[in-house]
């Protein structure tokens, strides 16, 4: 499966659904490049998954203090995640350049940096 990031209740789903809507618009824009644009292959998918799913990681103490988190977890985990098979060789260079330029988009669009 490729790597796609799902909305965690610790995200602040304001900035998540700035991430999905800015992947759509560069899609649009033909900035990215994918066979298939549709929800469910977005990297930035806008499912949000309920409070009962929890991925247990450094953010939740951040996430008690009241520090606003954008919790980007690549969900499911790949087959190959903390293996000796998880190397280069499986990584798709594709969804990377994709993750890649929208995060650069977003990173841009949050410091309102005119590039």
């Amino acid at each position: 499966m490729d790597t796609q990031f799902l909305n965690f209740h610790v995200t602040n789903t304001r900035w998540y659904q700035r991430l999905t809507n800015l992947e759509l618009r560069m899609y649009h824009a033909n900035l990215l490049t994918v066979d298939n644009i549709q929800h469910r292959n977005q990297v930035f998918n806008p499912r949000q998954l309920g409070q009962a799913f929890m991925i247990d990681d450094d953010h939740k103490y951040f996430a008690q203090a009241g520090v606003p988190i954008l919790h980007l977890i690549s969900y499911p985990f790949p087959s190959v995640w903390h293996t000796m098979g998880d190397n280069a060789s499986v990584m798709n260079y594709q969804r990377t350049e994709v993750i890649s330029r929208v995060i650069a988009a977003f990173v841009c669009e949050y410091l309102h940096l005119n590039v």
